[in-house]
């Protein structure tokens, strides 16, 4: 797990054990996401809508890095694309 509510070591320790394939599926909020460069990353799920188009982009850019297949997918209500429209 990571995210901003997280001491700076506990989110260190989270990215270093992803990054050393230590752990193979993380669950973290967009707090994550930036400055990830891991090229063997296969899926990106997101539960909820993405705050926009710009943000759903730059997050999904995360997956299939190394030219392999990859899978990016949205579990999301309508009442959340209305509110974020």
């Amino acid at each position: 797990m990571y995210h901003a509510g997280l001491s700076p070591k506990v989110r260190a320790k989270a990215h270093e054990n992803f990054m050393k394939d230590k752990v193979t599926t993380i669950v973290a909020t967009v707090a994550f996401g930036m400055g990830i460069d891991k090229a063997d990353v296969r899926y990106v799920i997101h539960y909820g809508a993405p705050r926009g188009i710009e943000s759903y982009y730059q997050e999904i850019g995360r997956a299939g890095r190394d030219g392999f297949p990859s899978k990016c997918i949205v579990f999301y209500t309508d009442g959340e694309i209305a509110t974020n429209r």
